[in-house]
């Protein structure tokens, strides 16, 4: 394949990503599950020589296309989280009125996307800190002091304040070429998460943590204002681009010897983190938080089984194992690589399958409950 014909393949194969989902809907074939199988045939075919989509001898690469499409990712959740916070009793009905109880499970869900992505920092340099370091006695007061709490507090703080402070620019700003909310411009979300994440990272925040707090107080801002709206479709469909282009290199990768290091405990690894490790861990912190649902933001439980069992693609898996790699040689990095684009394929067939069924079936049983 001539590497001109890249350029037209990846097109073709988005084309069809966005057209064919919408022919295929009342089956239940998402855009994810088409660029998987596009990205699976095209690497049957013969690479051009010297292109390389091996994620060990690519590493950087796939870390830097992953993190950006993570960050970008968390920048939409933080604006989509059009809720008020509040500190109320769970008896409380007062906000009633401010909250739509439809959309219990959905909420859950992106408000844990953007946590998941964000909070996952700390525990990736415990792995590290236990395969370099040795014994946890002698890392762990430093780790909890410091990558648990300190960049955790320090990536809030960044988040807020740039996020607070463009806030003031575009909508209260004295001088209307400043007030880029009268004037429509998407872009700030862009100069918003790339100043955010610097910032942070600068500081020795963490980054992402930082990008979702920023989007949220970016939304916290004249919140029914129509000028979040244009900043997040901006950043939906760049998202939603970045997702496709990195599964459809995962298919590929697939084809191409990813999966040759695959065992039957890479297998069963995989399946027990969308089958029983996630629904389990969602479901236990659920019960621990959960509001019941006759309450404002409360679950009936068959939501809260949902939001245990549904979860994001996994782009962040790729990226927070790409970054771990270059920190550290594991011995088993193949091996790894491969139990991760099973548990990715695995999730993009089954939560894409299922999530429009289920959906469904729980807004019409809230429906028929409230009724």
């Amino acid at each position: 394949m001539p590497t001109n014909a890249v350029y037209l393949v990846v097109g073709l194969s988005l084309l069809v990503a966005a057209v064919l989902p919408s022919d295929l809907a009342r089956y239940a074939v998402s855009a994810p599950m088409v660029l998987l199988a596009l990205g699976m045939a095209i690497g049957l075919a013969p690479l051009p020589s010297g292109l390389s989509i091996d994620p060990v001898d690519v590493r950087p690469t796939v870390q830097r296309l992953t993190e950006i499409t993570v960050l970008v990712a968390l920048m939409g959740v933080g604006l989509a989280l059009d809720r008020p916070f509040s500190f109320r009793s769970r008896e409380s009905t007062e906000s009633a009125e401010e909250i739509d109880e439809k959309d219990e499970v959905r909420f859950a869900l992106t408000s844990e996307a953007g946590l998941n992505d964000g909070l996952a920092f700390p525990f990736v340099y415990a792995a590290i800190f236990l395969a370099v370091e040795g014994p946890v006695s002698g890392w762990f007061l430093r780790w909890v002091a410091w990558e648990l709490v300190g960049k955790v507090v320090l990536g809030v703080a960044v988040g807020i304040l740039v996020g607070w402070g463009l806030a003031r620019v575009a909508f209260r700003a004295p001088r209307r070429a400043l007030r880029l909310a009268e004037q429509g411009e998407p872009l700030l979300v862009l100069a918003a998460l790339v100043l955010t994440y610097g910032l942070s990272e600068l500081v020795g925040g963490y980054g992402f943590l930082a990008v979702f707090a920023c989007g949220m107080a970016l939304r916290a801002a004249e919140r029914g204002h129509e000028y979040h709206r244009s900043m997040h479709e901006l950043v939906a469909n760049l998202e939603r681009l970045l997702v496709l282009v990195v599964l459809l290199l995962l298919g590929t990768a697939m084809t191409k010897g990813l999966l040759a290091p695959l065992d039957w405990r890479g297998v069963l690894v995989a399946l027990l983190l969308v089958f029983v490790l996630r629904p389990v861990a969602g479901f236990l912190s659920l019960g621990l938080w959960r509001h019941r649902s006759a309450y404002p933001g409360g679950m009936t439980r068959w939501e809260a089984l949902a939001t245990a069992f549904f979860g994001v693609r996994g782009v962040g898996s790729l990226y927070y194992l790409a970054y771990a790699a270059g920190l550290y040689a594991f011995p088993e990095e193949r091996w790894l690589w491969a139990v991760t684009a099973v548990a990715i394929t695995v999730s993009v067939l089954v939560h894409g399958t299922l999530a429009t069924p289920v959906m469904r079936h729980l807004e019409a049983r809230r429906a028929r409950l409230s009724a």
